[in-house]
C-alpha cells in the first residue's frame, strides 16, 4: 500500500511540475505610434534598411510573434500592388502616399506566401515597382528618400477574455534610399 500511495505521490508531483511550467499565452500590447495602431507581438523587417536607387522590389516579411493569430486574407484578395501602403517622407513632418502608376486596370506585380496556419508565424510579403508609363499599374520604381511600408492585418483568437481594438491594425517598417554611386 506504501508503494502505490508513494508512486501516486510521484505522478502527483510530476503532472504538476509540468503543468506549472507551461508558459502563459502571449498577446503583446496595443499602442498608437504616428496614429497607426499596432501589436508589440506584430513586427514588420525587411532584409536590409537601406537600398539604392531605382528600387525594383522589396521584399518583407511579417512575424507574428506571439499567440494571436494573424489574418492578412481579407486584404489580399484583389492580389494587388497597392494592397500594403508605400509611404514617403516630405521632409515637412508629413508622410505621403508613394507615386503609383495607374495607367492600367489589369492585376499588379504583387504576391505574398501564406505562413504556418497557426500562430507564431510569419508572412514573406514582396512589391515589385513599375516603371512611369510602362502600362502596368502599381508603385513606381522608388528614387531617394526615406520610406516605410504598412501592412494591414487582423488579429483573432479563442481566447474570449482578450481585448483587440476595432481600429485597423498595421505593422511598419522604415527603410531609406539612396542615390547610385558613381
Amino acid at each position: 500500500m506504501k508503494r502505490i500511495f508513494t508512486l501516486l505521490l510521484a505522478v502527483l508531483l510530476l503532472t504538476s511540475l509540468v503543468s506549472c511550467s507551461k508558459e502563459e499565452p502571449t498577446y503583446g500590447t496595443f499602442y498608437v505610434e504616428n496614429g497607426i495602431m499596432q501589436n508589440t507581438s506584430v513586427t514588420l523587417r525587411l532584409k536590409e534598411d537601406t537600398f539604392v536607387a531605382p528600387v525594383t522590389d522589396l521584399e518583407y516579411v511579417l512575424s507574428d510573434n506571439g499567440d494571436f493569430g494573424v489574418n492578412l486574407d481579407e486584404g489580399r484578395r484583389m492580389n494587388t500592388a497597392v494592397e500594403d501602403v508605400l509611404e514617403v517622407y516630405g521632409g515637412n513632418g508629413h508622410w505621403s502616399l508613394a507615386a503609383i502608376e495607374d495607367d492600367y486596370n489589369g492585376e499588379m506585380g504583387y504576391s505574398w506566401e501564406r505562413g504556418d496556419p497557426t500562430a507564431r508565424r510569419e508572412h514573406t510579403l514582396k512589391m515589385r515597382f513599375v516603371e512611369k508609363k510602362s502600362g502596368e499599374a502599381g508603385y513606381r520604381y522608388l528614387e531617394p528618400g526615406f520610406y516605410r511600408v504598412r501592412v494591414k492585418y487582423s488579429l483573432y483568437t479563442d481566447d474570449e477574455s482578450v481585448y483587440i481594438p476595432e481600429e485597423q491594425l498595421e505593422a511598419v517598417a522604415y527603410f531609406t534610399v539612396v542615390a547610385p554611386t558613381e
